[in-house]
């Protein structure tokens, strides 16, 4: 008796039990399409002007935020080879990788103290960074054939790496080819190979898993600096594709510090973008930008003078209704101050400020 009872029961506990472990793996399916749907792939690109030891130390700060919530994938403004070198770099106990890097790259902004300083500390600080090089082969007759024959050394001649170093170094040649006859449309064809290049990269991360990334590029890929055209530089093609989750900031709209400067004897707060070398002018050492904020009402009907200044002088993007401080140092060891004017004029395609009378 008690056997047939003990039976009894177990024969209703087993559907039951099947029951519930269906609707538990149900749920972790469920929660599973959830995790996925609502994975952060998000995109973030800034864009910079080459060399900038400033603009350097903002991205490494960018880059350690970003790293210590976990992301790991920097796209950069490098051949494909580039980065896989630097990758393999990024393993190595020495520097001789990043050493020939430099020399590869010698006479362009990435072959530079500064730039080599600037990985080693990523190296330093954030190990397990890898970087992804999405431009066309600009040292397609370097870098690229010694990635092909470090592959071929090592067996790999077969796989897809191999093949992509050989795209790109078409891409670089096809590149400068163009640009010796045709300027417009050999940055036309860059852009649209970065985009390329960029979506080709950023796929493959996708179907490994979800993941946010940052991009570091030259501030024309990323914003409509009226260098490329607006059309298609990279940032607006991606744009059409990734949509919201999609990024950008211009790092030359970000000020180096905050000042406050008195003109005329009222204070402003004056951001400033930097300090240029333009020692090739004669009689001129160097120069310093402010805008001054909040300033435009207070000058916009003092009187000018004949001397513009195109906003392809400035450190960071004009824009109508500005105000800018600049001191220049002179050879002599003296200083000279003028302040210019946006109101919206344009010459020759760009913005142009104007030299303001001061009282």
């Amino acid at each position: 008796m008690k056997t047939g009872k003990k039976s009894g029961r177990w024969k209703y506990a087993v559907p039951v039990l099947i029951l519930v472990l269906i609707l538990a793996l149900l749920g972790l399916l469920w929660n599973n399409v959830n995790n996925t749907s609502n994975s952060t792939d998000e995109i973030y690109l800034y864009g910079e002007r080459h060399g900038e030891q400033w603009i350097l130390n903002r991205e490494l700060e960018i880059w350690g935020e970003y790293y210590k919530k976990g992301m790991r994938d920097l796209f950069v403004e490098y051949s494909y080879a580039d980065a896989q070198f630097l990758n393999l770099w990024m393993q190595a106990d020495e520097d001789e990788l990043l050493e020939q890097q430099i020399k590869d790259w010698e006479g362009s902004a990435a072959g530079t103290e500064v730039k080599k300083n600037f990985l080693k500390q990523i190296k330093e600080n954030y190990p397990k960074t890898v970087f992804h090089g999405t431009d066309v082969d600009h040292t397609w007759m370097s870098t690229g054939p010694r990635y092909l024959k470090y592959l071929r050394a090592n067996g790999q001649q077969d796989t897809e790496e191999y093949k992509r170093a050989q795209e790109n170094i078409v891409q670089g040649r096809q590149y400068y080819k163009l640009l010796e006859t045709d300027k417009e449309a050999a940055e036309r064809y860059r852009e649209d190979r970065m985009v390329e290049n960029f979506q080709r990269s950023y796929q493959e991360l996708e179907e490994v898993h979800h993941t946010n990334i940052m991009g570091i590029y030259g501030r024309a890929h990323i914003v409509n600096t009226g260098y490329l055209n607006a059309e298609y530089y990279m940032a607006k093609q991606l744009k059409e594709s990734y949509g919201e989750k999609l990024h950008t900031t211009d790092l030359m709209q970000e000020p180096q510090r905050t000042d406050t400067l008195e003109v005329n004897g009222k204070s402003y707060t004056a951001s400033y973008f930097g300090e240029q070398d333009i020692s090739m002018l004669s009689g001129y050492k160097t120069r310093k930008f402010w805008r001054l904020e909040d300033a435009y009402e207070d000058f916009k009907v003092q009187p000018t003078e004949q001397d513009i200044l195109p906003s392809d002088n400035y450190p960071v993007r004009i824009e109508a209704g500005q105000v800018f401080a600049v001191e220049y140092l002179l050879s002599d060891g003296s200083t000279e101050w003028r302040y210019y004017r946006s109101d919206g004029t344009m010459q020759d395609g760009q913005l142009i400020t104007m030299r303001i009378k001061m009282e």
